[in-house]
């Protein structure tokens, strides 16, 4: 393997890697209209009616009577000492999830939030909104005085509700849950802090247990704790820590690794010459024309497309909007369907997939694409 051309490919990896504090939720969540606590609950109980039974949870917000006439915002401990003398310890045991925000307030909270995470999965395919359970309150070092709070365990929800007038609920959504990586990452390279594993057992996940263990973990930096029942839902993205992980070397075969792929050293290093004279070497004569099978429309250039995807070249469609650049590649899927090859589809934005597969399902050849990345598709289901 060229070692300049692994170097190169290292240095790419590393950008994926945010380890910084700035705006990253994952390793510091302040305040904020992205942000909505939830205060005096127990995490065990929370993590078990939506995880484990799967019942959806409603928001109750601060009770009116302790809104003050002068706007003075609520305290914690008002909050708190309120609902112990009105209902005591058996307000743990409901389906609720308690705010310290007043009613309008948190309705305005919940629509902004339902609405951004819809925007996520309509424009990029991706579900952002976790409730966090278990902080970790930490230090960047010895001589800081700002406290952090990282998240531990985040599941995935969904804002729901039947009508628009309707109150919101919150309910796990069933993708894949876990600890938070990003954290882990930054402990082990920074403080050298495992963190310990979180993942299903048969008798479902066993969150106490976990906190019992990342207690420990930390036990060496003195000021830091963990703060078992903080919560709070907002936005946390994986993306480019998955990214960054999926392309190590480490976890692929020799031969296989990414760095020692075909395209990446020609993009790295080599050119696509040949791919060039490959697609000097594919006139549109008539033969080649009626041995493909084109399901829309095409012109002579889209055509020439499709007979040069086929010869296996690389390529690049250059086109302004409504030149027929997603008509070419429905041709160009179906063309590989019917050479008995798979094809996977990649795009920036979540319409460009939407354009495709509904061009695909109109020409009755939908059935034949897994939709691997959208808010319908999710590992447990695939």
């Amino acid at each position: 393997m060229d070692c300049n051309l692994k170097q190169i490919f290292d240095k790419s990896r590393q950008e994926l890697l945010d380890m910084g504090l700035r705006g990253n939720t994952l390793l510091s969540l302040g305040k904020g209209p992205r942000v909505l606590d939830i205060v005096d609950e127990k995490s065990i109980q929370v993590f078990d009616t939506l995880v484990n039974s799967h019942k959806p949870m409603f928001f109750l917000p601060a009770p009116e009577e302790l809104e003050s006439a002068d706007g003075k915002s609520l305290t914690l401990f008002e909050l708190t000492e309120h609902l112990d003398n009105k209902i005591g310890k058996k307000r743990f045991d409901d389906n609720a999830l308690q705010t310290s925000l007043f009613k309008k307030t948190l309705e305005n909270r919940l629509l902004k939030l339902s609405v951004e995470a819809l925007t996520y999965v309509q424009e990029q395919g991706v579900a952002l909104l976790y409730l966090a359970i278990g902080f970790i309150k930490w230090y960047e070092d010895d001589s800081s005085d700002k406290e952090r709070y990282a998240p531990l365990v985040l599941i995935p929800v969904e804002l729901v509700r039947s009508d628009a007038g309707d109150a919101y609920k919150i309910q796990y959504s069933d993708a894949e849950l876990g600890a938070n990586l990003t954290l882990a990452s930054k402990l082990k390279m920074e403080f050298g802090i495992t963190l310990p594993s979180f993942e299903e057992q048969e008798d479902g996940y066993p969150l106490l247990e976990y906190f019992d263990a990342v207690e420990t973990a930390i036990s060496k930096e003195p000021r830091w704790s963990l703060v078992r029942d903080k919560q709070a839902l907002s936005f946390f993205s994986f993306g480019k820590f998955q990214m960054y992980q999926d392309l190590a070397d480490e976890v692929w075969p020799e031969g296989k690794k990414p760095s020692q792929h075909p395209l990446v050293t020609k993009l790295f290093g080599g050119g696509f010459e040949p791919d060039a004279h490959l697609l000097d070497s594919t006139p549109m004569d008539v033969n080649k024309v009626e041995a493909i099978q084109l399901v829309l429309d095409s012109d002579s250039s889209q055509t020439e497309a499709v007979l040069a995807a086929r010869s296996g070249a690389n390529l690049v469609i250059q086109g302004p909007p409504g030149t027929g650049k997603s008509q070419t590649i429905t041709n160009i899927i179906s063309q590989a369907l019917m050479d008995g090859k798979k094809v996977l589809f990649v795009a920036e934005k979540m319409a460009a997939l939407d354009v495709v597969k509904r061009r695909l399902d109109n020409c009755h050849i939908g059935d034949a694409v897994l939709e691997l990345h959208s808010h319908k598709a999710s590992k447990r289901s695939f």
